[in-house]
């Protein structure tokens, strides 16, 4: 309640539980997903993830490791202010991202997805992201791509 009430000061709820959907075109790739909340302000609006457990760090979206938030901002079909994490337990804790680092992280991943959807129609497989390190603990090695990987899409690419 204490969230809300500070939220409240500077936001209005716009909409909740919005699925949307993109659809696909020869050139272009389709997008869905289901945003949590969007609050609603003048100079634009906050789309809120909420999360029961821990989030992506700021680090971790700005890196483009996370890219829940970045996505929701090319689904959402008005101008993103900000857009949030925001943990419910015990206590309420926010993970913000906004003004120019929204919009850079937005762009960076939007050109990451256009390039991967171009190399896919391409013919190139698919890339898979880990490393040796983090591949030794995947319980996923069975379905894993990583196993297809081909010279060209190799780590690095």
């Amino acid at each position: 309640i204490d969230w809300q009430i500070k939220q409240a000061a500077n936001w209005q709820i716009y909409d909740s539980e919005r699925f949307i959907e993109i659809e696909t075109s020869d050139k272009a790739f389709g997008l869905k997903g289901r945003i949590d909340r969007v609050d609603t302000n003048n100079e634009g609006d906050c789309i809120i993830d909420y999360k029961t457990g821990t989030s992506a760090s700021c680090d971790e979206v700005m890196s483009g490791e996370s890219v829940q938030l970045p996505f929701y901002t090319m689904l959402w079909p008005r101008p993103v202010k900000q857009c949030q994490y925001l943990e419910l337990g015990d206590s309420v804790r926010e993970i913000i991202i906004e003004d120019e680092d929204l919009y850079r992280i937005s762009h960076d991943n939007r050109q990451r997805l256009a390039a991967i959807h171009q190399q896919l129609q391409q013919g190139h497989a698919l890339p898979a992201w880990a490393d040796e390190k983090v591949c030794q603990y995947c319980e996923f090695q069975g379905v894993c791509r990583k196993q297809s990987w081909q010279t060209p899409m190799g780590p690095g690419n």
